[in-house]
């Protein structure tokens, strides 16, 4: 076998890495495993407020599938229209298939926010759809990942008549987005 010298210069750096590679000490390879697999487990600190925030959410969250969607997403029977339309907050998130695993940020500063305004007398009704679960809901109202709907719900009047409804989607940031965040679209009425 006859090797060029431009060959040599291609192998000799592959071979320097791998050189190098072998030299890292065992115990540098477990420690930094180690740390890898304790950056999974969540800490103690945290993991009762998020457990809490979901059992809130859990409460005061509706869960919208393509059969019960029309019947949720009415005016209930008692509104006052003086009091002006129902308020409701629609989160569109998903799994793997629509989100790409990136939602898990975005349910769990939903959960937070949904315990903050179940404090608030004035919060707007809650509702959640699972775009993996609910892929034809999602598809038929052309609904984007990770979502907030704003809807203002009229309610009818007097007269039998029933304004518009005005809706607002926000996308959320699934890097950054906080419960704050949510809690400020109710507050600000963005």
């Amino acid at each position: 076998m006859r090797l060029t010298t431009s060959s040599l210069l291609v192998i000799l750096p592959l071979l320097t890495a791998a050189q190098q590679q072998q030299q890292k000490p065992l115990s540098e390879n477990l420690q930094a495993w180690f740390e890898k697999a304790k950056s999974y487990i969540p800490s103690a600190a945290t993991a009762p407020v998020a457990s809490t925030a979901a059992k809130a959410a859990a409460n005061n969250v509706v869960t919208l599938t393509s059969s019960n969607w029309q019947s949720v997403l009415s005016p209930s029977s008692d509104s006052d229209p003086s009091q002006g339309p129902e308020e409701w907050m629609v989160l569109f998130s998903g799994g793997n298939k629509s989100c790409y695993g990136r939602c898990a940020r975005v349910e769990k500063a939903w959960n937070e926010s949904a315990a903050l305004l179940a404090a608030d007398p004035t919060a707007p009704h809650l509702a959640y759809v699972h775009c993996d679960q609910s892929p034809i809901l999602c598809t038929t109202w052309a609904a984007s990942v990770p979502t907030i709907w704003h809807i203002q719900l009229p309610v009818t009047g007097a007269d039998q008549s029933t304004p518009a409804t005005t809706i607002r989607k926000l996308g959320l940031n699934t890097t950054t987005v906080t419960a704050a965040d949510i809690v400020k679209i109710h507050v600000e009425k963005t």
